[in-house]
């Protein structure tokens, strides 16, 4: 079992890598601010809702728990979530010129959507999915299926 979870861990940094260098050379036209709102909308209340958990203010749980200023946690946010639109726009452009969907998702495929995302079951990842959301991870997972099996890996 513990040589299954190397060889998972090693094709998992594999893609990984793959896949930071297709962001790398993507080149993304302009982010909406509305966009990048959103997310950073998403990510501090995630964040404030941590925060009153331990009946602190925002700002209290960033210094405390992450270490960082209020500015520094802003761009933080801001950066990740110009990262996740970079990702989201690169995997629809692949999609698009590749034909590639999330149609008809494959139990497999749950599986592994599921495993990327620190599911500890398929059921609490069908749970917390809608269909159209897991269409997005599927054609996501096989995006970068697409690119991996693109690239020419050369192994250090």
């Amino acid at each position: 079992a513990l040589e299954a979870s190397r060889e998972n861990e090693r094709e998992m940094n594999r893609r990984n890598a793959v896949w930071e260098q297709v962001l790398e050379n993507a080149q993304v036209i302009s982010y909406s601010q509305a966009d990048i709102d959103a997310i950073v909308g998403e990510y501090t209340s995630y964040d404030e809702a941590a925060a009153e958990d331990f009946g602190i203010s925002l700002e209290e749980y960033v210094q405390t728990y992450q270490d960082m200023t209020m500015d520094e946690y802003n761009s933080s946010v801001e950066e990740l979530a110009q990262n996740e639109i970079k990702n989201e726009l690169v995997i629809d452009a692949i999609a698009e010129a590749e034909s590639i969907t999330g149609a008809d998702i494959t139990d497999e495929e749950m599986e592994r959507c599921a495993q990327e995302q620190g599911y500890e079951t398929l059921d609490d990842y069908k749970n917390d999915n809608d269909a159209s959301a897991m269409e997005e991870d599927a054609k996501a997972l096989r995006v970068v299926d697409f690119v991996v099996n693109q690239a020419q890996i050369t192994e250090q």
